[in-house]
This record gives C-alpha cells, structure tokens and sequence, in this order.
C-alpha cells in the first residue's frame, strides 16, 4: 500500500500494511529529511495516532508529519502569566 505524506515537502511511502507507525517514523528519520532526534507526530483526519498502529489499520492513506520543536525558558511576562500575588 502506498501511504501519502505530507510534511515539508510531500512523499510517497510505500509500506506492506503490517508496519507500525514508529517503524514508519524510523524510516522518514532515516531519510535525512529531518534530524534523527526529531519528535515526530503523525495525524491522519487531524487526529494524532499512537506508535503501536499499523498501517493498515488506518482511516486514511495520507498522513500528516509533525515535528516538535524544542521548548527553552519562558522569559518576561509570560513567566508570570497565571502568578496570583
């Protein structure tokens, strides 16, 4: 089965159906499109799907890539956003 994804630049994946979605995510890793300790997140009909999943299991043949960006320290007002004096 072919799955479409979209991402940054949209591909064609050619999966066996009995593939998970982490070994899914490994091979896009893999492909050098994004660094190989990105966090991936993979939706389909904008719901995210857990690693376990296969392939076949999904609702959808296009999926769409995520990846997580790394968080810092939250500076000035935003820190204290929410504070109660």
């Amino acid at each position: 089965m072919q799955l479409f994804i979209q991402g940054l630049t949209p591909s064609v994946l050619d999966v066996d159906g009995q593939e998970t979605i982490a070994q899914i995510k490994n091979r896009l890793l893999s492909s050098g499109n994004a660094d190989d300790d990105a966090i991936l997140t993979v939706w389909v009909n904008g719901v995210a799907v857990e690693d376990s999943c296969l392939a076949s299991e999904l609702a959808s043949n296009q999926l769409d890539i995520t990846v997580s960006l790394p968080g810092g320290k939250v500076h000035g007002s935003l820190a204290r956003a929410g504070k109660l004096i």
